[in-house]
């Protein structure tokens, strides 16, 4: 195939390949088949997050900036991460319990601890 230099953003599952971009990878699907273009194995392709939203502020960030606070796996953006951790470390007594920080998603149900 040719070199579109474009990133390679669709992933292979469950293989995890990555070798074309989204458009390219459904193209040589519609040609080869519903495989792996890299291994040949039979996968579906998914395309790779390149942004995210906020779960705090519900701004638009790039997926790299994003940081996933606990094993619950909520992300947040780095700005609120900052104001998250410094709020909690401002009132100690009320926001830090014996198990660590709540998850900021407390108040959406999240039982999660940092």
């Amino acid at each position: 195939g040719e070199r579109t230099g474009r990133r390679a953003d669709a992933i292979n599952s469950p293989c995890g390949h990555r070798r074309h971009c989204l458009q390219c990878a459904i193209a040589w699907r519609w040609q080869h088949g519903e495989k792996c273009a890299a291994c040949g194995y039979p996968s579906e392709i998914e395309p790779v997050v390149t942004a995210m939203t906020c779960e705090i502020c519900f701004d638009e960030a790039v997926a790299s900036e994003l940081i996933a606070v606990g094993p619950c796996g909520h992300q947040i953006c780095a700005a609120c991460a900052v104001a998250y951790f410094r709020s909690g470390l401002g009132s100690v007594a009320e926001e830090v319990k014996p198990q660590g920080l709540r998850c900021p998603m407390f108040s959406a149900g999240c039982e999660g601890f940092l």
